[in-house]
């Protein structure tokens, strides 16, 4: 299963957000594991995965955590699949990474949210 990173730098609160929201039609990812990282790594931050706006998970240890198990998360075309951080060291690396499984549309394993 291919891994996908992304990354951008806080602003000066110490917030920030990465999105993974770029599918072709006709595909859709099955996301089986959220992985968040900050450099450097800060005390009291926290991070939210969330898809179309919606919390799916959340951790306070937004400096390194990861979140996965079942049941994994379906991201269709136009869907917004994001990790928010707040609380980190300003103008810090945050780093969001997501473990998945690319499918064609309306093909959902059964293990996954839809």
């Amino acid at each position: 299963m291919p891994t996908l990173v992304r990354a951008v730098t806080a602003d000066a609160n110490g917030s920030g957000t990465v999105r993974f929201d770029q599918l072709p039609t006709g595909i859709q990812w099955i996301v089986y594991q959220t992985t968040v990282e900050t450099i450097p790594q800060g005390v009291g931050c926290s991070a939210y995965i969330k898809r179309n706006g919606r919390l799916l998970s959340s951790t306070p240890f937004g400096s390194s955590a990861s979140a996965g198990g079942q049941p994994a998360v379906t991201i269709n075309p136009g869907d917004d699949f994001s990790i928010e951080w707040t609380g980190a060291p300003p103008l810090s690396s945050l780093i969001g990474s997501i473990l998945y499984q690319e499918v064609p549309y309306g093909e959902i394993p059964s293990q996954a949210i839809v």
